[in-house]
Order: C-alpha cells, then sequence, then structure tokens
C-alpha cells in the first residue's frame, strides 16, 4: 500500500492567487516542482530535492517563512492582515477587531506567529497590543496570546480558534483578562482585501 500523500498550496505574493502546487511523500521521494521565473511556470525536479535562489539546494519538505512562501505541509500561510468582529452578549460588549500577522516561522508541524492587535470597542474605546505568542498547527488550530494596555492598565488577551486551509479566516473564542473586567465571546476575522 502507498504512502498517504498532502498537498501544499503556494500562495503568490503579487495576485495572492492559489496554485495548487507541492506533493510530499512520507519518504520525501516525490518530484516537486520548481518555479521558472523567466516565464512563469513550472518545471518538475526529481527525488524531493528544492531549488532555492543562489544555486542552493536541499532536501525534504519546504520550510521557507516569508510572506508568499512555501510552508509544510497543511500550514495556512497567515501572514497578512484581518478585520472582523467580537460580540460578549452576556455583558453587552462589541468590537471590530483587526489583526496583522506580520511573520509566520516554521517550525515543522506547526508555525509560530507574531503581529500586531487592536479593537475599537463600544465600552473602552481604542485597545492596541502585541502578539506575545502565536501558534498555528497542521490541523489548523489557532493559539494567539495578546498583551497590551487599556486605559493605561495591562490585559492579556487569547485567541483559540481555526483557521481556514488558504489562511483566509480564522474563527473562535476570545477571551480578554484585565483589572478593568473580564470579557469571553465569539470572534470571526477574515483576511482584508485591498482594492
Amino acid at each position: 500500500m502507498g504512502a498517504s500523500r498532502r498537498r501544499v498550496c503556494i500562495e503568490s505574493l503579487e495576485c495572492r492567487k492559489l496554485l495548487t502546487g507541492l506533493s510530499w511523500d512520507i519518504g520525501l521521494t516525490d518530484d516537486v516542482l520548481q518555479l521558472d521565473s523567466t516565464n512563469s511556470s513550472f518545471s518538475k525536479m526529481g527525488s524531493g530535492t528544492q531549488a532555492l535562489t543562489g544555486g542552493s539546494t536541499f532536501s525534504g519538505p519546504p520550510t521557507t517563512v516569508a510572506t508568499g512562501t512555501v510552508l509544510t505541509a497543511g500550514l495556512p500561510n497567515l501572514v497578512r492582515t484581518y478585520s472582523g468582529s467580537y460580540a460578549d452578549t452576556s455583558i453587552g460588549l462589541t468590537a471590530t477587531l483587526r489583526m496583522s500577522i506580520r511573520r509566520e516561522v516554521d517550525r515543522g508541524g506547526y508555525a509560530s506567529l507574531r503581529g500586531s492587535f487592536s479593537a475599537v470597542t463600544n465600552s473602552f474605546g481604542t485597545i492596541t497590543g502585541d502578539i506575545t505568542y502565536g501558534k498555528v498547527r497542521t490541523n489548523l488550530h489557532v493559539d494567539i496570546t495578546v498583551q497590551g494596555t487599556i486605559q493605561g492598565t495591562p490585559y492579556t488577551a487569547t485567541l483559540a480558534g481555526k483557521s481556514s486551509l488558504s489562511g483566509s479566516q480564522i474563527k473562535g473564542n476570545f477571551n480578554f483578562t484585565s483589572a478593568l473586567g473580564n470579557s469571553s465571546g465569539n470572534f470571526v476575522l477574515n483576511k482584508v482585501v485591498r482594492a
């Protein structure tokens, strides 16, 4: 019986259109595709070796981690800006959220995330903070911790949820803890589409 296969999506930085690209066998022996920059086409390379710029090569799954590059199979590319909403119906709190993930570092079975966060609330005004911990796993589960201040008082917020495979949406539960009060509710973040 053959080894299982995973599909990796490559997201172009210029147009952000998804292309289906690399297939990796557990034994890392499948052919991979190489982008020919002169005519924007793909050509096959053999034996699980991928060409890199500058003439370097490496064997095994991709681990490059900048915007628009290849990540380990199953990891969505979350490097982008998101906008969305949050509501805690128990206390009547609503917020418009904005999150920018600036860095995603591939660690194999997961990727670490860093960026910034802001929320405009109906009760506290504008809240800003930094993503001090972020992780996305190959099962698309996302955990993010944000720390900052609100009206001069420190706060910690956690986002726990799931990403779409393309990384265009993250949704789940949002928890906010501060000396000013606590809040918990659902959030939905969608990628910001630039015109």
